[in-house]
């Protein structure tokens, strides 16, 4: 029980490890469990190693963490809605081990689950109403003082910058099995200031956002379906709610997996997509200015392209950024969210009319 022995009796936690296993969720932090027992009082707990060479300053990460999840209990109340973080015995919301790697651990949120693809728009729905909900919460929290965990990390004119400059330094073998992507990318880099034109043009409405929506950063309820507690708290930055609307729209609209082999199965489902527009309108829209209405159905466009740009980016470079389970896997994600994008450019008017549906 490596993790047990090294890092479980660091935090504020009573009893003895009598379980532990692998959480496989994520691209970037190791995540396990442990079971405890304290005298016959059974819990669960998460440990998450954290990924520097993503996030090269932990601490300041966990900062921010512990000042969101400390406001949202004073706005809720309802510790069982928000994640709790356990201290290490010093006070720390982290703890270092010997090797210099940085640790957290959050209480686990038992009777949940999650959705890696959405089973209904409902399932949709619920979870943009908890993502807007946590916007909406944190609403009055002075995002100047967050610190940016990744600096221009949704800013998608800087994503197709380095991805320009990632081409000229790639293999010859990586750049002509991606060749039908580069040109699909450079062919739609027209897209990448939609969103961040909007801060340009309304610095007013940055805000500080969730930056990292996928539907399965939200639990449910096992029995109730409801949605519970928004999960995946590292990326928490200024930015525009247009990121965290377009994120989910990329990942919960989608009927295959982010890195499904078999393009023919990728479809953007509309009623999705409906549900989601409904879900934030519900909490935010009254919210929303004119500019961001208006650049509302570009919002899962863009994030999709962004998030095949990027993962095109890290093939090409050489697979150092997203964890990959075969040599092709970034190219395989790549071509799925260009396929996506695609989908998406061609549903625009319907898209379209259904914000403004909402906007109403």
């Amino acid at each position: 029980m490596q993790v047990a022995d090294s890092v479980t009796h660091h935090f504020q936690i009573d009893g003895r490890v009598i379980e532990e296993g692998a959480i496989e969720r994520g691209h970037i932090n190791e995540t396990r469990f442990v079971v405890v027992d304290n005298e016959g009082d059974i819990k669960r707990y998460v440990h998450q190693r954290i990924n520097a060479h993503i996030f090269p300053d932990p601490p300041k990460m966990m900062d921010n963490i512990a000042r969101v999840c400390a406001h949202l209990l004073r706005k809720r109340g309802n510790p069982e809605e928000i994640l709790q973080l356990v201290p290490i015995h010093e006070g720390l919301s982290y703890y270092r081990d010997d090797n210099g790697e940085y640790w957290r651990t959050y209480r686990f949120v038992e009777n949940t689950k999650v959705y890696d693809i959405v089973e209904s728009p409902e399932v949709a729905y619920q979870a943009a109403v908890a993502f807007a909900r946590f916007v909406r919460d944190i609403g009055d929290l002075d995002h100047a003082r967050l610190h940016l965990t990744i600096p221009g990390f949704h800013h998608t004119p800087q994503r197709v910058e380095v991805f320009e400059r990632t081409i000229p330094e790639a293999t010859p073998e990586r750049k002509a099995a991606a060749a039908a992507e580069i040109d699909f990318a450079r062919r739609n880099e027209d897209l990448a200031e939609k969103l961040v034109s909007v801060m340009d043009v309304r610095p007013d409405t940055i805000r500080a956002v969730h930056n990292d929506t996928k539907v399965n950063n939200v639990l449910f309820h096992q029995e109730t379906g409801e949605a519970v507690c928004v999960l995946d708290l590292d990326t928490i930055m200024p930015g525009t709610i247009l990121f965290d609307i377009g994120d989910l729209i990329r990942t919960a609209c989608n009927k295959a997996a982010e890195d499904e082999p078999d393009i023919d199965c990728v479809e953007f489902n509309l009623q999705t997509f409906q549900a989601v527009i409904e879900g934030y309108a519900d909490v935010l829209g009254s919210d929303l200015t004119e500019e961001e209405w208006d650049a509302l159905p570009y919002a899962g466009i863009v994030m999709t392209y962004q998030q095949g740009v990027r993962f095109l980016t890290d093939y090409l470079d050489g697979d150092h950024y997203f964890g990959i389970h075969y040599p092709e896997h970034n190219l395989v994600r790549t071509k799925c969210q260009f396929a996506l994008t695609q989908k998406m450019l061609d549903a625009l008017p319907e898209m379209t009319r259904i914000v403004e549906e909402c906007r109403a």
